[in-house]
């Protein structure tokens, strides 16, 4: 089973590492094949193969905060439950965007929270509208894996198309786990 599975992500990875591999000159059987057209295929081959090593070095973590620079889309997810006074257990979601500037500024949009929330003295359930919506200017800075912005830490990961915020606050009991896609 495990000779399947390696068999399988090598096929799968196989056609992504050579996708961007091409040749500038073609040779037919019994022609003869000037040097200076091989030497350009074997460049051509070379310049591909240092572009998949510096795309792989990225995925495993060798960038810096350049690299960072884009549009990412928020999605957040919490949970809180809260006792007196005001007892109550919330889900929500809230989505946003924020844009990170290589020199360290940025801006940011959002996200207002929208879910459900269930007041447990009154034992109603309705719909949750809370804080959010928020947007302007924001700075932010990128050491050892890991962005650090709008008061808090994010992990980085795949390259830096993904940043990951996993917390929670004593004081109204909830948890988050908070998703920045790269967009661009």
């Amino acid at each position: 089973m495990r000779n399947t599975l390696v068999a399988f992500l090598v096929a799968l990875a196989t056609p992504c590492v050579f996708a961007d591999a091409s040749v500038p000159n073609t040779f037919s059987p019994g022609a003869p094949a000037r040097a200076a057209d091989v030497n350009a295929n074997f460049s051509a081959l070379v310049s591909a193969i240092n572009a998949v090593g510096a795309r792989v070095s990225k995925l495993e973590g060798q960038i810096t905060q350049a690299d960072l620079a884009g549009t990412y889309s928020i999605q957040r997810f919490q949970t809180e439950m809260s006792g007196d006074p005001g007892s109550h257990i919330a889900v929500y979601v809230a989505g946003g965007s924020v844009t990170l500037v290589a020199d360290g500024t940025g801006s940011f949009v959002g996200p207002a929270e929208t879910g459900t929330q269930m007041n447990v003295q009154a034992r109603t359930v309705g719909p949750f509208s809370g804080a959010g919506g928020n947007s302007g200017p924001i700075t932010w800075s990128y050491s050892g894996g890991v962005v650090n912005m709008l008061g808090g830490t994010l992990n980085v990961v795949a390259g830096g198309r993904l940043l990951i915020k996993v917390g929670s606050t004593s004081s109204d009991g909830s948890a988050h786990v908070m998703l920045l896609t790269r967009t661009n």
